[in-house]
């Protein structure tokens, strides 16, 4: 059964800023919980999500992190019209009127604190959504583009210096750009297959392309946070070396049996000085 409420009680126990002094504020917050439970049940959750967070229990980081996502989301959604900011004991209301600029900086410190806790809480949620059940949804589709995640920007973070949302936001870009190449370099087709086995962890087709996940994952983070000359060397050789070996021939036979293979080899055939039909462009 969906989620479909969230108690004074959960609110305090995964978003304890929300606990106050004053009166009123769970009260005027839950409609906007239930809008935000409505919908992270349909585009994230889904059925086979909905199923996992019952299984884990209320006690599982699955369901305390779901519970976090929805309840930090509802506040950003409120936080201005509530005129809300952070005191030393919790939530407290300020008036428009009177609202200085001590106050608006405190205004401006609780959303940032309120938009990382969302993304942080997201990341882990979809980590322990990923799985066969969830992983062949479209909610896992909608959610998981690239194998780079919002874990491995605001939890692992090996690349990325800081784990601030601004630049999160900024490096989708990046993170499209690298895609739309690598989906040049191997094809949609073979992409979309490893793509799959990442969303399903836990399965036989993750552990076959566990190596070249990795790879991949690299990728994505060379380009995004080094520069994509520097992605497009070491990177993306190792991962047409991984895809190119014989051993391997069977599990990418999508990439061997594609355009995006020919392309390679021809262009590789054309800038070999050693073929007999290399030509010098001087």
């Amino acid at each position: 059964m969906m989620i479909t409420t969230i108690t004074k009680n959960d609110l305090e126990r995964v978003l304890p800023i929300a606990m106050s002094s004053q009166n009123g504020i769970y009260e005027m917050a839950q409609p906007e919980m239930m809008n935000q439970l409505c919908i992270y049940n349909m585009e994230l959750l889904g059925e086979e999500g909905d199923k996992l967070i019952e299984e884990s229990g209320t006690n599982s980081i699955l369901y305390y992190n779901y519970l976090r996502l929805v309840a930090s989301s509802a506040f950003l959604q409120l936080m201005r019209q509530m005129d809300l900011v952070l005191t030393p004991t919790g939530f407290g209301v300020v008036s428009n009127d009177n609202l200085s600029p001590a106050s608006k900086q405190r205004v401006d410190a609780l959303e940032d604190q309120l938009r990382k806790t969302q993304y942080i809480s997201k990341a882990y949620v979809i980590l322990f959504l990923r799985g066969e059940a969830w992983g062949n949804t479209q909610q896992a589709k909608d959610n998981i583009p690239y194998m780079y995640d919002e874990y491995d920007y605001f939890v692992r973070h090996d690349y990325n210096d800081n784990n601030d949302v601004d630049g999160w936001l900024k490096v989708q870009q990046a993170l499209k750009d690298a895609d739309m190449y690598l989906r040049q370099k191997i094809s949609d087709e073979q992409l979309d297959i490893i793509l799959s086995a990442y969303r399903t962890k836990g399965t036989a087709d993750y552990d076959n392309y566990y190596s070249i996940i990795g790879n991949i994952r690299s990728f994505y983070q060379v380009w995004a946070f080094r520069s994509p000359e520097i992605a497009k060397q070491t990177p993306m050789r190792l991962i047409l070396s991984k895809l190119e070996n014989v051993n391997n021939a069977e599990l990418y036979k999508t990439y061997l049996e594609s355009d995006a293979y020919k392309i390679n080899h021809h262009e590789s055939f054309q800038n070999t000085k050693d073929s007999s039909a290399f030509f010098f462009n001087g």
